[in-house]
């Protein structure tokens, strides 16, 4: 069993243990592409599909070994726990940030040379 596997046991017994679900984002496996994020999380689902999510950031290579950061969401202030919402819910939100906005036109004529 590699190491990480062993430390996905433990994040599925905690989330057991407190009726939630988890997803573990991989940042290194994302290659600086926050559109690759959430094809290298992974969710452990370890309640019924609607129950609150943990996030959590695993960074293999920490300068203290591997390392676990928690993730909230860019609207939570931090004044409390963090704001549980389901995996379902995380995802439509990071897939809404990464979408396009109306009125952006990317350039994608050449200029020409002047």
């Amino acid at each position: 069993m590699c190491p990480q596997s062993r430390h996905n046991a433990k994040v599925q017994a905690l989330a057991r243990r407190n009726g939630v679900n988890a997803v573990i984002y991989q940042p290194s496996q994302a290659s600086g592409r926050p559109d690759q994020i959430l094809r290298s999380a992974v969710e452990i689902q370890a309640s019924d599909e609607h129950a609150g999510c943990v996030q959590l950031s695993f960074h293999p290579t920490h300068h203290a070994g591997q390392h676990y950061n928690s993730v909230r969401c860019c609207t939570d202030e931090g004044s409390g726990p963090a704001e549980l919402v389901s995996f379902g819910e995380i995802k439509r939100r990071i897939e809404d940030k990464l979408r396009p906005k109306d009125g952006y036109a990317e350039e994608s004529e050449e200029q020409p040379d002047r």
